[in-house]
């Protein structure tokens, strides 16, 4: 068998999830050279396992599973259990509200035949509105196709953090115990930043696999959650700790890895930190400071360096940021 895709699923709309599997079978690919396993991460109903068995059913297909976990893990706990579960040569994911693009099988399969060998093969991918609507393709077309290692894939070209867009050798995966973290909201950046860095071999591959809806429900909403906006900070702070290790290392990858590690601890900074308590922004601040000590941004070392003063500073301009994101919102 040749590709394993793996579907995290929780309380999935049937019309969503549906669309998704018939975007994957609709394509007349041999149900031998891959397999879908849907990995349900405890869903407070049946309705998943309903709608994919009624789906099984009525097109009675042998390569199609489902799995229940026994408690929610979140999507990186499911990706992980069906990682454990695969039986292809190589993986990849897809989630439960987006769709395969026509002929995106065929070129993953012939990818997958060609280059073998690689640890990792990367593809374009594009995205659709809530009416599954396409709006924008390949994001990537810039980036060169040459066979590289990691590291210098990261130096030489732009990356997407969409672990989907990726597919990865099962024996790489394995080799390295690369997982997902579990039981987090945002648990993609990290998984892709060390596969990366750890891959003898990798390419690029210009074709859009995947449509990825942009809905208002998304996970990638943060909003006012405090658990969601202390996840960016920490999913940061991870990307930090794969850079640090790449920098012992001596790898030149590792600026690469600290500048994701300062562009998404500021973004969180200037998009959501300030949306908390100021007793909530001096807990995450001074409990997960930023990895200033390897960083070259300013900004980074300043909050690194001096993260109380930091942290009293957003309090003083948290009513003004407020009143900015209003307006902004007003006239958007």
């Amino acid at each position: 068998m040749e590709l394993s895709i793996i579907i995290p699923v929780y309380e999935p709309e049937q019309d969503d999830i549906i669309r998704c599997l018939e975007s994957i079978y609709s394509q007349n690919i041999d149900n031998s050279l891959f397999e879908v396993i849907c990995i349900d991460d405890c869903s407070p109903t049946q309705s998943a396992k309903q709608a994919i068995d009624s789906y099984n059913q009525n097109k009675n297909l042998p390569n199609l599973s489902y799995y229940r976990h026994k408690e929610n893990k979140r999507q990186g706990g499911a990706r992980n259990t069906g990682i454990k579960i695969a039986k292809g040569k190589f993986i990849g994911c897809i989630d439960q509200d987006d769709f395969f693009m026509p002929g995106s099988l065929s070129a993953i399969l012939k990818s997958i035949n060609l280059w073998e060998s690689l640890d990792i093969i990367m593809f374009d991918h594009s995205s659709s509105d809530n009416k599954c609507n396409v709006i924008n393709k390949n994001f990537y077309s810039s980036n060169t196709q040459d066979v590289k290692s990691g590291n210098s894939f990261l130096l030489s070209n732009e990356i997407t953090w969409m672990p989907w867009a990726y597919v990865y050798k099962k024996e790489f995966i394995k080799e390295y115990n690369i997982s997902f973290e579990e039981n987090v909201r945002f648990e993609d950046v990290d998984f892709i930043m060390k596969a990366i860095s750890l891959a003898s071999t990798i390419k690029y591959e210009p074709f859009s696999i995947i449509s990825h809806r942009e809905t208002s429900v998304q996970t990638s909403q943060v909003g006012n959650s405090s658990d969601k906006i202390i996840d960016l900070v920490k999913i940061a702070l991870r990307v930090g700790e794969i850079a640090k290790l790449e920098f012992q290392k001596n790898n030149n990858a590792a600026e690469i890895i600290i500048k994701h590690h300062d562009l998404m601890y500021l973004s969180a900074i200037k998009r959501n930190i300030w949306r908390l308590s100021c007793r909530s922004i001096f807990t995450t601040i001074n409990n997960y400071p930023p990895m200033y000590e390897y960083s070259s941004n300013q900004k980074i070392k300043f909050i690194g360096i001096h993260p109380k003063l930091t942290s009293a500073f957003l309090c003083c301009i948290k009513p003004l940021l407020k009143t900015s994101y209003r307006i902004y919102k007003k006239f958007k």
